[in-house]
């Protein structure tokens, strides 16, 4: 063989041994895999929303991470308090979930579409009843308050006119309840439940009312992924994640409260 075509016999055998070295690297790796990014989430614990000891991380972790790996993103979720994830939020250094829209945070977070719907109630004491026609008969009341939580607009419109205990946690809040110190509190139905057969006696738990009707109902919330204005990648991230979402759930708003 002369060296011209040895050459050309050598040139062949590369090529072909390059094509099978990108063929076995496609298959390795397919692209979807190449491009999976990680995404760090700070939340707060709220079972039975949010809940690090459960093996999918909660009910909404678990809807959240789908929706990112939808696109791609595989998310990596951080337990802070809610008032930490707020300072950071409003520094761009954070993405965060399970929050809601209200006007207050409107300027300062961007919002993805709804994640589902949870519905926050008016806790009461069995033996110290509340009657209540609307969220006007808390007027005067000491009512709980959780640390960095927000009820909604119409509660944040009442807020100087009701006796507000902030308390740092919603068992916290429970404990007060019981004890007298509060007259009422705000919560979503299925944290309360949640608290009170995980972290209460049956007796106490049969001490606090948990009443669905109209009346008391605050709102039904919906629960949002969130980042800052201030975070560049913000807007790209709530869209890739609105992606994510629509692929998994289409136009169905869920209700995680039931």
């Amino acid at each position: 063989m002369d060296l011209a075509r040895q050459h050309e016999f050598l040139k062949t055998l590369h090529n072909q041994a390059m094509k099978k070295f990108f063929a076995l690297i496609a298959l390795l790796f397919p692209p979807a895999a190449m491009a999976t990014e990680g995404l760090a989430l700070e939340v707060g614990a709220w079972s039975p929303y949010i809940d690090f000891s459960a093996p999918d991380q909660g009910i909404i972790s678990a809807a959240v991470k789908k929706a990112l790996a939808q696109v791609d993103i595989e998310a990596r979720l951080y337990e802070v308090s809610w008032k930490a994830a707020e300072v950071r939020l409003d520094a761009g250094k954070t993405t965060s979930f399970a929050w809601i829209k209200n006007a207050d945070r409107l300027p300062r977070w961007r919002f993805s579409a709804p994640i589902c719907r949870t519905r926050t109630v008016v806790l009461t004491h069995l033996d110290r009843p509340l009657p209540m026609q609307s969220l006007a008969d808390l007027k005067g009341k000491r009512v709980g308050w959780s640390r960095g939580y927000s009820y909604g607009d119409a509660m944040e419109a009442l807020r100087a006119e009701l006796r507000i205990e902030e308390m740092p946690t919603d068992e916290v809040a429970l404990r007060h309840l019981l004890a007298g110190g509060i007259d009422a509190m705000p919560m979503d139905s299925a944290v309360a439940r949640q608290l009170l057969s995980q972290r209460f006696t049956p007796e106490q738990g049969r001490m606090i009312v948990i009443d669905p009707s109209p009346q008391r109902t605050i709102n039904y919330t919906e629960l949002h992924l969130v980042c800052g204005v201030s975070d560049p990648e913000c807007a790209k991230r709530i869209t890739r994640f609105n992606t994510g979402l629509r692929a998994l759930q289409g136009n169905t708003l869920q209700d995680c409260s039931r």
